[in-house]
């Protein structure tokens, strides 16, 4: 699964200055984190048939957190803190691109990506418990 988001790493241009570089790197740790992974976390499923796959990919990533927290308290949980996280970095998106020129303040939300990937595998790790049949079959770092 870090191949499936690290590709994204290929796409960065050495010639981009420190504003696009820290917004890459923020949509690699955020966005395309959810992507990637609220889509596999929604096909964990003992029966997955070509009808279900085409409804879970046409759903929002977001969408997909809702429908994942419907299966359990504890995944409710952690679909919150999932959002919250996701909303300080929609928040980011408003701010002015001179914030990236203080280390301080890319530091902070580079931290707060770490945060939120490692909420992300515990929500793989949480769906994953959920089928201990699907489950034997994977690590979850």
């Amino acid at each position: 699964w870090y191949t499936l988001t690290l590709n994204y790493e290929y796409r960065r241009d050495p010639e981009d200055g420190p504003n696009e570089k820290c917004w890459k790197i923020l949509k690699l740790k955020f966005a395309r984190l959810l992507t990637c992974f609220s889509l596999i976390a929604c096909l964990f499923e003992k029966e997955i048939d070509k009808d279900k796959a085409k409804k879970y990919i046409n759903l929002t990533p977001l969408e997909r957190l809702d429908l994942l927290a419907k299966k359990d308290a504890e995944i409710a949980c952690t679909v919150e803190q999932i959002k919250s996280k996701y909303t300080y970095y929609m928040q980011l998106k408003n701010e002015e691109p001179s914030r990236w020129d203080d280390k301080k303040n890319q530091d902070e939300a580079y931290e707060k990506g770490d945060e939120f990937h490692k909420l992300i595998m515990k929500l793989m790790k949480q769906v994953s418990e959920l089928n201990p049949k699907l489950r034997e079959k994977m690590d979850i770092y």
